[in-house]
C-alpha cells in the first residue's frame, strides 16, 4: 500500500509503467478532475478511471482485494478513511462470480486519506473504502479511482 501527496507522485514511476501512467494522468489534469462527468472512461488497455462522488458511509462495509488490477485512489475534495489490512490477516476469502473481486470477514486499520492525497492497493492489499472521517458524520467526497493492471 502507498499513502501519498499527487506533488509525491513522481517518486513511485519506478513500480510499473501503467502505475507511471496513471499518476502522470492525475498530474496533468489535476486542475480539470473536478468537472468531469461521473463514471468509468477507458484511458488504455490497462488503466481506467472512474469519477465518483459521494457522501461517506459508516464502519463496517466489504473488505475487498484484487488479483488482476491494482486500485488507485485519489481524493479531489474531502477526505475520507479507508480500512486496510494485510491479505494475511483477514479470513474467509471468497472470489465473486465474474468479476476481480475477493471479499474477506474480519477487521484492519482505518486510516484517513485526505483530499489531495491518492492511495494506491496492490493485490495483496485488502482495503474497505468510503469510511466516515471520525466514524459517526457522513462527509462530502469527491474521488478518481484507477484500475490499474500492473
Amino acid at each position: 500500500m502507498i499513502l501519498d501527496k499527487l506533488e509525491n507522485a513522481s517518486q513511485y514511476f519506478s513500480i510499473s509503467p501503467n502505475l507511471t501512467y496513471a499518476l502522470q494522468y492525475l498530474l496533468d489534469h489535476k486542475d480539470e478532475l473536478s468537472s468531469q462527468p461521473l463514471g468509468v472512461t477507458k484511458l488504455t488497455d490497462n488503466v481506467q478511471i472512474k469519477y465518483l462522488a459521494y457522501e461517506t458511509m459508516p464502519y463496517p462495509r466489504r473488505w475487498e482485494s484484487h488479483l488482476e488490477f491494482t486500485d488507485l485512489q485519489y481524493m479531489i475534495w474531502g477526505d475520507e478513511r479507508m480500512g486496510y489490512r494485510h491479505i494475511d490477516r483477514l479470513a474467509n476469502p471468497v472470489k465473486q462470480e465474474g468479476k476481480d473481486q475477493i471479499i474477506y470477514q474480519g477487521n484492519g486499520e482505518k486510516i484517513l486519506v485526505p483530499e489531495g492525497h491518492f492511495v494506491v492497493f496492490f493485490p495483496q492489499d485488502v482495503h474497505m473504502s468510503k469510511l466516515h472521517v471520525d466514524g459517526q458524520t457522513p462527509g462530502s467526497v469527491q474521488k478518481a479511482a484507477f484500475k490499474i493492471r500492473l
